[in-house]
């Protein structure tokens, strides 16, 4: 069966058919989808299926053709939004680099890791692959604020989603603090708008 519903191929980088992303590394298994170079298509979500522009979504796995994560589109924390409101949201968020790979040199390994790391002596070290939410981790605690606050602030914000994709957990006090902040700003907004149409 094809993917129908895979309209961004066009703006492909490398997948020129996906019957039903099983072509694709990391939309298959969609471990973070984010990384996949093929569509570019989702942010940060989980286990999804023949699904795109999703922004943290968690579907129920790549082999599930049912729920929140399988052949949906426009979703922002598993909640449907128009097209508009998906890209307005999507283009104010910052770029997430997951250190999915990460150099442990020689002096860092430890004797398992020489044990099972072939080449490791001729290399000085190896590549670790991460394990996805211990890389979200790092990027997180690397993030900077303003850009914690902007992820913090969408407007469809679940901590519970968030903490299921990431591994994150998030203080409920932080979030409403931020999420008022962020009303309060655009009725401030709306009110400097309205005075400047007063003579």
């Amino acid at each position: 069966m094809s993917n129908k519903n895979c309209e961004n191929l066009k703006n492909s980088d490398s997948c020129n058919y996906c019957d039903s992303c099983d072509a694709c590394y990391c939309c298959n298994h969609c471990n973070s989808c984010y990384s996949c170079s093929s569509c570019n298509a989702c942010y940060a979500s989980y286990r999804l299926r023949m699904s795109e522009r999703m922004i943290f979504c968690l579907g129920d796995g790549r082999w599930e053709s049912k729920g929140d994560g399988y052949q949906k589109n426009n979703m922002i924390f598993n909640k449907q939004v128009t097209e508009k409101e998906w890209d307005e949201i999507r283009y104010s968020l910052p770029t997430i680099k997951l250190p999915v790979l990460k150099w442990i040199g020689e002096k860092e390994m430890t004797d398992d890791e020489k044990k099972n790391a072939r080449g490791w002596d001729i290399m000085g070290g190896y590549l670790k692959t991460m394990f996805y939410k211990d890389a979200w981790k790092i990027a997180w605690e690397e993030m900077s604020k303003s850009d914690k606050d902007k992820i913090l602030g969408i407007k469809y914000f679940d901590k519970m989603i968030f903490e299921k994709i990431t591994g994150i957990k998030i203080d409920d006090k932080k979030s409403e603090l931020l999420k008022k902040a962020d009303e309060l700003i655009a009725k401030a907004n709306e009110l400097r708008e309205e005075a400047s149409k007063i003579w």
